[in-house]
This record gives C-alpha cells, sequence and structure tokens, in this order.
C-alpha cells in the first residue's frame, strides 16, 4: 500500500533528520563554532558560548545517558511496533500512535537534557565568566 510505505518513510526520516540535528548541535560543541541549526530552543545562548564553555558542555553531554541515541533493540522495536500498525486491518491507529509517540519521547528526552546541560553549564559559571557570556549576548542580539 502506497500510505503503508509514506508513513514508513515519513517515521525514517523523521528520525534521520532529528538525529542528524543532535550530530550538527554536537559538532557545533566540539568544533567551537556557533551551532548552525537546530539549538534545542537555545536561541543564541548557544552560539554565545565561548570555546572553554563548549569543551565543558561537550564533556558533560558525553557523561549523561539520557541524550544518547537509542540502542539498536529499541529503534528496532519502535519500529517493528509501527510496522505492526501498519499492517493491521483495520489499522490500528492507536499502536500507531504509540509507536511514533515514543519516538518523539526519546526526541523530547534528548532536547530537555540538552537545555538542562546549558542550565548546568550556566550555574557552574562564576560572576564574571556569567558577566561575559551576557556581553556576548547583548553583543549578537544587535547583529
Amino acid at each position: 500500500m502506497p500510505s503503508t510505505r509514506l508513513l514508513r518513510l515519513a517515521l525514517i526520516v523523521s528520525l534521520l533528520l532529528n538525529l542528524v540535528a543532535l550530530g550538527i548541535f554536537a559538532g557545533s560543541v566540539i568544533g567551537g563554532r556557533p551551532p548552525p541549526g537546530p539549538d534545542a530552543g537555545l536561541g543564541p545562548l548557544a552560539g554565545a558560548f565561548g570555546p572553554e564553555d563548549r569543551r565543558a558542555l561537550l564533556r558533560d553531554l558525553r557523561q549523561r545517558r539520557d541524550i544518547r541515541p537509542p540502542d539498536r533493540a529499541l529503534r528496532e522495536a519502535t519500529l517493528t511496533t509501527l510496522i505492526e500498525a501498519l499492517r493491521s486491518d483495520p489499522f490500528d491507529r492507536d499502536l500507531a500512535r504509540a509507536a511514533i509517540e515514543q519516538h518523539a519521547a526519546r526526541i523530547e528526552q534528548a532536547e530537555a537534557a540538552l537545555r538542562e546541560a546549558f542550565i548546568e553549564r550556566l550555574a557552574a559559571m562564576d560572576p564574571a565568566e556569567r558577566q561575559a557570556l551576557a556581553e556576548r549576548l547583548e553583543s549578537a542580539r544587535h547583529r
């Protein structure tokens, strides 16, 4: 059925785009460049961090289990559930929704962890570092 293939393709593309978004963010932190793409809702703050802050944030992110991609077994289970829903006749809307919601929840959890890592990094800064960050944010706002 074309609609089955389309839904499966949409789920796969969604998963890939979300992984790319996380990869872009992590790559920008590693490379010391302001993030060019998605930033977990942090806007200019992600780009205003200095190189040392980016390195510290990266160290923090590497230690967090809640932002790592799901293991293969979990991805397979979600995909299997979606395939089962797509093959059901009549279409099992609730099962499909559950699989898609599970996928979305993992992405939301990773984004929340990224935001929390930013908050932790901000809290670890001394007043002078926070002042410098505020200056960079102010400067970026006027560009």
